[in-house]
């Protein structure tokens, strides 16, 4: 078998292997994913300054008139100041508060909050994008 150049990633995946690992190929989130989602691997190396979708991987419940932080899942290992800037779109739909921040990114993941004001409690399913994250070409001190 030849390689060629023009392919997505630099490997091949068979059919029968896909199915047999439940594999999900995510291309919003740069991961594969196996075994119904209780393992992920990269899909494409990611360029230093390219912005990331941080994502929610399980649903969650926020209390009225309460804070939660949450992991969100990212498609880097890992990162020192990188900047969180929240989805508008979901603030909105769901009428809660995500403030923009500067995170650490430690084993994929990074720490937000996420504020319910209302008398309501708020749901968020799992793997909307909770926001972008984009790192620094400074440091923040």
């Amino acid at each position: 078998m030849q390689h060629k150049p023009n392919l997505v990633c630099p490997m091949i995946l068979g059919r029968d292997w896909i199915q047999m690992n439940h594999v999900n190929i995510s291309f919003s989130t740069n991961r594969i994913y196996l075994h119904d989602g209780i393992t992920s691997v990269p899909l494409l190396p990611i360029p230093p300054h390219e912005q990331l979708i941080m994502s929610l991987q399980q649903a969650i419940t926020i209390p009225p008139f309460h804070e939660k932080f949450i992991c969100g899942y990212v498609p880097i290992k890992s990162s020192n100041d990188v900047l969180f800037t929240s989805n508008l779109a979901l603030q909105h739909t769901k009428l809660v508060l995500i403030p923009h921040a500067i995170l650490h990114i430690r084993d994929y993941h990074g720490i937000i909050s996420i504020r319910n004001n209302t008398h309501s409690p708020k749901i968020i399913s799992r793997n909307p994008s909770l926001g972008l994250i984009s790192q620094s070409t400074e440091q923040f001190h």
